[in-house]
């Protein structure tokens, strides 16, 4: 008895030593295993930057279920801000202060019955041009909610597999107006009829200075260039009002002046740009030539580990000295913009700097 009794004991010993040695490995693991950058996660490998551009948060609107489920873009017309719900396929009218909200959808206009709204862009101060993503085309919209119109995205070439989806709207002085189309990783620009004017891109995913990759939001300087957030190539790319190529930058990574999930872009009177990056939960600030000059974004603008106010930052839109900043789960962000310097650098209108393309997923 007592030598099945100490073979037992013997086996349960080698048992819990295996046991405690799983234990020893899965802890260990769990203290070398990388923790996610750009969200919050402590990461010593990241290169923190104290280049912190000058906007001071002035008003912030909370998400609530009365504002926008996942809000992806906002206008702004007069005194009012006018936010896509991506989620609950409608618009969101609302004062600055985050009062007097007013939802405009179909029971308004039975033509506002909108599938995946992703952007939305102001006609001097009159019209709302709202980019219905997964509907492939474009509302034309007063400040009211009536539908003055509604066009339907032509393919920019009969190769293009699937319809257009914009993510991305910016509207021109003529009321032409230019969309992202994710679809067939393009960028066009259509008339207020919805006829094509011109496109760049491939058709497919692809770098270079007239390709893309998954683009995003597009904006406008104002000498009407068009600006695009090619998502998937990390970069910002900027083409005349024509479609010429005249600069390309960025490239993929988690650090200041790197991107790691670019979404949307403005662009300041100065020539500033602003880039939306839900990764590295912040907008990233670049002279005209493409080079970083700052951040917007830190709860604590002193403390270089302080957290980021945002969550997932997306539209980015720039009105005057304000900045309006979207982000999809915390509501509207609106930043008065500092005195900023005058730019050192300036891109050539004539030449196309490319850099590193960035990452290219399917």
């Amino acid at each position: 008895m007592l030598s099945k009794r100490g073979k037992r004991l013997g086996v349960f010993g080698v048992v819990v030593i295996i046991l405690v040695a799983i234990i020893l490995v899965l802890v260990l693991r769990g203290e070398k295993e990388p923790t996610v950058p750009g969200v919050g996660n402590p990461d010593e490998t990241r290169q923190v930057t104290d280049k912190v551009w000058p906007a001071a948060l002035a008003q912030s609107i909370p998400e609530t279920s009365v504002l926008a489920n996942q809000a992806a873009d906002v206008a702004v017309l007069g005194d009012r801000l006018y936010l896509v719900d991506s989620v609950g396929g409608r618009l969101i009218s609302v004062n600055m202060d985050g009062s007097d909200a007013k939802v405009l959808d179909k029971t308004v206009d039975p033509e506002l019955a909108l599938r995946t709204p992703m952007a939305i862009a102001n006609f001097k101060d009159q019209l709302l041009y709202v980019a219905d993503s997964d509907a492939a085309r474009v509302l034309i919209v007063t400040p009211e909610g009536k539908v003055n119109r509604v066009i339907a995205l032509a393919k920019a070439s009969p190769a293009d597999a699937l319809p257009p989806r914009p993510l991305g709207i910016a509207v021109f002085n003529d009321a032409s107006f230019v969309v992202s189309d994710a679809n067939n990783h393009r960028v066009i620009r259509y008339t207020q009829d919805g006829s094509i004017v011109w496109s760049v891109g491939t058709g497919v995913p692809a770098s270079g200075p007239t390709s893309f990759n998954n683009p995003c939001g597009v904006a406008l300087d104002r000498q009407s260039n068009v600006y695009v957030a090619d998502m998937f190539n990390e970069q910002v790319k900027k083409f005349s009002e024509d479609g010429a190529p005249l600069l390309a930058f960025g490239e993929a990574g988690d650090n200041a002046g790197e991107f790691a999930r670019m979404k949307c872009v403005a662009v300041d009177e100065a020539g500033y740009i602003y880039v939306s990056d839900s990764l590295q939960v912040a907008v990233q600030v670049f002279d005209p030539a493409g080079a970083f000059v700052g951040f917007v974004g830190r709860k604590d603008i002193t403390d270089p580990k302080s957290d980021s106010l945002f969550y997932a930052p997306h539209g980015v839109k720039i009105t005057g000295r304000r900045l309006f900043v979207v982000d999809r789960f915390a509501g509207v962000f609106i930043f008065a913009l500092g005195t900023v310097p005058t730019p050192t650098t300036l891109p050539s209108d004539s030449e196309t700097t490319a850099t590193t393309a960035g990452s290219q997923e399917p």
